[in-house]
């Protein structure tokens, strides 16, 4: 009884020592990748811009929550009924982690696109679309702090 105890011991460490010698050769993978497709020079271009208008997101919901005079804050206003949507000031941080969400999934599918050459106009239109979805947000984020402060 002790000899298979030892035996299951060494099988989980050797399934164990399987499982991260993966993730290192995955992660070392994805790092040469990644190092490759920012090599070009539109790719930096898509990429400093998108990360910032996601920063200016993130410190501009930081400054409405910090100017929100109390814990509640109008979230949505809508031309024909005004005001329509008070909830917690806390929720303004929804934006700028969308606009973040959607950075990280169109850079990983762009990224997959990249390896071939011929598809390059859809990495375009995947960072292109990633940077116009954070400027959408942060339009939403500046009529917010209208909303509640002009």
């Amino acid at each position: 009884m002790l000899k298979l105890n030892k035996h299951k011991i060494l099988l989980s460490y050797m399934d164990f020592t399987k499982i991260t010698n993966n993730f290192y050769l995955l992660r070392e993978k994805f790092k040469f990748q990644f190092f490759n497709f920012i090599k070009e020079l539109s790719i930096r271009i898509y990429f400093i811009s998108i990360a910032f208008v996601n920063i200016l997101e993130w410190l501009l919901a930081k400054y409405i929550l910090k100017e929100a005079p109390s814990k509640m804050i109008a979230l949505h206003y809508n031309v024909d009924f005004g005001i329509d949507y008070y909830d917690s000031a806390e929720k303004i941080y929804i934006l700028p982690i969308l606009g973040a969400f959607i950075m990280l999934i169109n850079l990983l599918l762009s990224m997959m696109f990249f390896r071939h050459k011929s598809y390059k106009f859809i990495f375009h239109l995947l960072l292109s679309i990633a940077l116009f979805a954070n400027i959408i947000l942060l339009s939403a984020l500046i009529s917010i702090y209208l909303v509640n402060f002009a």
